[in-house]
């Protein structure tokens, strides 16, 4: 399916841009969205960890944390998420040296004329300072240019997972703890090689023109709502075929080398003792690489809450 990899990218990394915010908390029987206990088999320690599968935007319509989930949180020891959006110094510090130019350098001067052209009227159509764009590598502005995209739409960061469990974890006095940080999300995206960075932008230009990023993610929020992993699979499957650097790149890179480590610091948690509620992005707990099926594979008992 053409710009598959442009959506679900928007979805996985606008995280990056991180903006706190909270809403109002509905009361439900079960959690929302993906969930799911893990214990190790015969463990008699009583360490547990909720794995929790996250959307990096939320619509501004929905819905706060359910009662469950912020019951979960407020019983952890820690709540671990990819990368706390309170730590500006460090995303600042990591934005500067992964995903801008050094000053007498600029994004003309690495893409074509006719994608510059694109670039610079997406951004002025979102109000975005050329003078800013020019100083973005080509990651990070096919990332940024996604979120305000979608943000316009209604669906924001603010309104996104990390935001609402960040704020249920401080709220219940919970320590926040990072599974990755912005120097290893950064550095993995800025080590990408300059043509898979264009190759991104050019897919994502071509998916906001289309509409194809908005309909995907709305699509990855419904199967949220509505617990249907098999939607999510069917999406992984159609990262993986489809063909072309970026693609690739992220199936490979962003999508299976990171379930890997994923796995191996939920593991790490599970170590410690305690109650660890451990949230990493939808696409991370699906598929053969997948955090459930590489627990499972190790021995571990992983039940569904939903």
């Amino acid at each position: 399916m053409k710009n598959v990899a442009g959506s679900c990218r928007a979805l996985i990394f606008c995280v990056l841009w991180p903006l706190l915010g909270c809403g109002s908390v509905a009361h439900a029987e079960a959690p929302r969205g993906f969930i799911y206990k893990v214990v190790a088999p015969g463990a008699d320690s009583g360490a547990v960890l909720y794995l929790y599968g996250t959307l990096h935007l939320g619509s501004a319509a929905g819905e706060g944390l359910d009662a469950p989930t912020r019951d979960l949180i407020g019983k952890s020891s820690r709540l671990a998420i990819e990368l706390d959006p309170r730590n500006t110094a460090a995303i600042g510090h990591a934005l500067q040296t992964f995903g801008l130019y050094p000053v007498g350098d600029s994004l003309a001067r690495h893409i074509s004329e006719a994608l510059m052209a694109r670039t610079a009227t997406r951004a002025e159509q979102l109000t975005l300072p050329e003078e800013r764009i020019e100083q973005m590598r080509p990651w990070v502005a096919a990332n940024l240019l996604s979120v305000l995209t979608l943000a316009a739409t209604g669906l924001d960061p603010r309104r996104g997972s990390e935001a609402l469990l960040t704020a249920a974890a401080l709220g219940a006095n919970v320590p926040v703890i990072e599974i990755e940080g912005a120097d290893v999300q950064f550095k993995l995206l800025g080590g990408a090689p300059e043509a898979t960075q264009v190759d991104a932008l050019r897919r994502t230009l071509d998916g906001l023109d289309d509409g194809r990023i908005a309909s995907e993610a709305k699509r990855l929020i419904s199967a949220w709502q509505t617990h249907d992993a098999s939607v999510i699979e069917k999406m992984l499957i159609e990262l993986h075929e489809e063909p072309g650097l970026f693609p690739q790149f992220m199936a490979s890179q962003l999508i299976s080398a990171r379930d890997a480590s994923m796995t191996d610091a939920a593991i790490a948690e599970l170590n410690l003792g305690g109650q660890t509620f451990f949230a990493v992005g939808a696409l991370h707990l699906f598929g053969d690489d997948g955090l459930i099926s590489q627990l499972r594979k190790r021995g571990y008992s992983v039940t569904s809450l939903n």
